[in-house]
């Protein structure tokens, strides 16, 4: 075997690697075999889910109150995007999805520092 065929087949070994364990989900909720783990978890992300979606309704209806600034929009569109991705996780985890979870949740805390140091000081939350 030369190196070129070497080469060739350690590639497609880590493509396939890459693509099984980074691309692909690692877990999916399939009722058939699931046990009560995989509900628990499951039902636990609709209700975060539900949680994240109604803080996103709670920042949407400040904002239409005091309209302070369109920042507001944009925060609750995140409290809505972070809802929807535990909507996925109830059904399917991958490494996709936890990075895509990761940087929302960072724009997330970003933008509440932001908007409430800026336009609510005095707030307790």
């Amino acid at each position: 075997m030369d190196c070129n065929s070497r080469l060739y087949i350690i590639f497609n070994l880590m493509q396939e690697f890459l693509i099984a364990s980074w691309i692909n989900p690692w877990w999916t909720l399939e009722p058939e075999s699931a046990g009560g783990w995989s509900y628990l978890y499951s039902s636990f992300n609709i209700v975060e889910g539900i949680f994240w979606v109604g803080f996103a309704i709670i920042v949407l209806r400040r904002y239409l109150q005091h309209r302070k600034s369109y920042w507001e929009i944009g925060y609750s569109f995140v409290f809505l995007l972070f809802g929807l991705t535990d909507f996925i996780e109830s059904s399917q985890m991958s490494v996709p999805l936890l990075m895509a979870k990761a940087v929302i949740l960072v724009v997330l805390f970003s933008l509440r520092s932001f908007v409430r140091k800026k336009y609510y000081p005095s707030a307790w939350y």
